[in-house]
């Protein structure tokens, strides 16, 4: 899933909200922890997703540049991967 605020919206929450509707959904999924990808230019994108407990995990290079793997655990008892509900 690609999810971006439009450049007219940024400022607005809408990054944010978008973003705990994704975990509320993968919690009632029963997912235990969320990864994502990140350009790495984009300071704006990293604040919100520290701020809301995401942690760099590592990076690759992909064709659009270097991209970010962050990951969240969304529960306290966590440690399985978000592939095992």
């Amino acid at each position: 899933m690609v999810m971006a605020a439009a450049p007219e919206a940024r400022g607005l929450r809408i990054g944010k909200a978008l973003l705990n509707l994704t975990e509320d959904v993968a919690r009632e999924q029963g997912f235990n922890r969320m990864f994502l990808y990140m350009t790495a230019f984009s300071l704006q994108a990293i604040r919100l997703y520290r701020s809301s407990g995401f942690e760099f995990t590592g990076d690759k290079t992909s064709p659009h540049g270097t991209e970010h793997l962050m990951e969240k655990a969304l529960r306290s008892d966590s440690c399985n991967d978000a592939t095992e509900p």
